[in-house]
């Protein structure tokens, strides 16, 4: 049903407040009625092949127009079989290839000079940069937001020194530099908090930096020419640049969101054999809450994201064993009044 939601979204520019699947598949028809569509499903990841045979069958049953299509994109083998089965593709999925040098050298320029004439500084390590490359346009988009956010000079030292070991994996590497480059030292903190959200997580501006400064990881201005909620905005643009944060239009509003293959160098930051990982692990259910006050991690704990919907009952007095708990979000909670042991959560931001 999320599918179709998000379909219907697109169609109306509205937020789509009803659950109900009949009343927004139907709402779809009444939309592409007569006329013909183009829809694109970008980097999915569902491979069950019922929801595949479901979702066409609804799709082709919507609108008997002929002239539509649908165009799938997928990193995984089994969900491009799924999706071209219950259209009996003869010839199956079609698998992309590496992007040529041409256009992966357009991209990094759009990032670091956008528009104007490649300096001799970029032109000087084209080739290294190409190489570097290898045909992904991730690894085109992430050393052009390297470059961008350092100065000429430094570009060939950056390239050289950095980019140049064959044994590793090409965006490993490229997002350590990456990483490394990273200034002042709290942008790599704001980094890698977001990787303690889900993959796919969307947050908008105000809410992603205002978890930063709870956190800790934007103080105030030491001149107080500045507020933290500025500073933090810088950080989000620093990201941004650096292609380390990306942009997404979403029911008509802006979010932010990670890449999954930056999501994951991120998660590693926090290396699981250190304290940050329970530092600044993010709890979405109960049952996790549950768990971790077993494990008695509770108190290491300082961002709780929970997630109440459903008709769960929960012991909300369980709080009070976060006790370094500086980040709280409570969704699906209907109770008048907060619970009581809130109240004992002295470090709340």
């Amino acid at each position: 049903m999320e599918l179709f939601k998000l379909i219907l979204v697109q169609l109306t520019g509205e937020e789509v407040k009803v659950d109900d699947r009949n009343v927004i598949v139907k709402k779809i028809g009444e939309k592409l009625k007569g006329q013909r569509y183009f829809l694109v499903l970008d980097d999915v990841w569902v491979h069950e092949q019922g929801l595949w045979n479901d979702y066409f069958n609804t799709l082709m049953g919507l609108n008997e127009t002929k002239g539509s299509w649908c165009l799938v994109t997928t990193r995984l083998v089994p969900v491009a079989n799924a999706v071209s089965r219950p259209l009996k593709m003869n010839d199956g999925p079609y698998f992309l290839g590496k992007l040529p040098d041409n256009e992966c050298w357009s991209i990094l320029k759009e990032m670091v000079i956008a528009g104007e004439e490649a300096p001799t500084e970029l032109e000087a390590i084209k080739n290294q940069i190409l190489r570097k490359c290898d045909g992904l346009p991730l690894a085109a988009k992430l050393i052009g937001g390297l470059l961008v956010n350092n100065v000429k000079e430094k570009w060939k030292s950056i390239v050289e020194e950095g980019l140049l070991d064959e044994d590793q994996d090409e965006i490993e590497q490229i997002l350590k530099v990456s990483f490394d480059h990273l200034s002042p030292a709290s942008v790599k903190k704001c980094f890698a908090y977001c990787s303690i959200f889900p993959q796919d997580t969307k947050l908008g501006e105000d809410e992603l930096i205002q978890h930063w400064i709870a956190e800790g990881f934007v103080l105030p201005d030491r001149k107080n020419t500045r507020m933290m909620e500025e500073t933090g905005g810088e950080h989000l643009r620093i990201l941004l640049q650096s292609s380390l944060l990306e942009k997404v239009a979403y029911e008509g509003s802006t979010y932010y969101k990670m890449h999954d293959l930056v999501h994951d160098f991120a998660k590693s930051i926090l290396n699981p054999q250190s304290s940050n990982q329970d530092r600044y692990l993010a709890l979405h259910l109960y049952e996790e809450m549950v768990e971790n006050v077993r494990r008695n991690k509770a108190a290491s704990i300082r961002s709780l994201f929970l997630h109440l919907g459903g008709g769960i009952s929960a012991d909300m007095n369980m709080l009070s064993r976060f006790k370094h708990l500086h980040v709280l979000k409570l969704s699906g909670y209907d109770a008048i009044f907060l619970p009581s042991s809130i109240g004992k959560l002295l470090h709340l931001r």
